[in-house]
């Protein structure tokens, strides 16, 4: 799967990111505690629908918010392309995924 946008909404560090990577490399570089993994954590939440570092959803909230919303658009290759859009919102006690609406 390619990742062709990604929104990232009061998750961790991040208040609004808004990012369409390059169809080719892509570098993430940064000081430490530049988010640079939680990025990473983001794209793996939205496919997987948890967290590789096995933290309760609840502590991927950005600190003082009730929520978090994330919105992936994915490109579903090699043999075919299929575009694919993945979304979750966590906040309340509640969880909300979404495959293509």
């Amino acid at each position: 799967m390619h990742l062709k946008a990604i929104t990232l909404h009061r998750f961790r560090n991040y208040d609004l990111l808004d990012i369409k990577p390059s169809p080719g490399f892509n570098y993430l570089y940064g000081l430490n505690g530049a988010g640079k993994t939680n990025f990473l954590e983001a794209i793996y939440f939205l496919i997987h629908l948890q967290s590789f570092r096995r933290v309760l959803r609840s502590k991927m909230i950005a600190y003082g918010s009730e929520g978090m919303y994330l919105r992936g658009d994915f490109l579903r290759l090699p043999r075919e392309e299929v575009e694919i859009r993945l979304e979750a919102a966590v906040g309340g006690g509640e969880r909300k995924y979404k495959v293509d609406g």
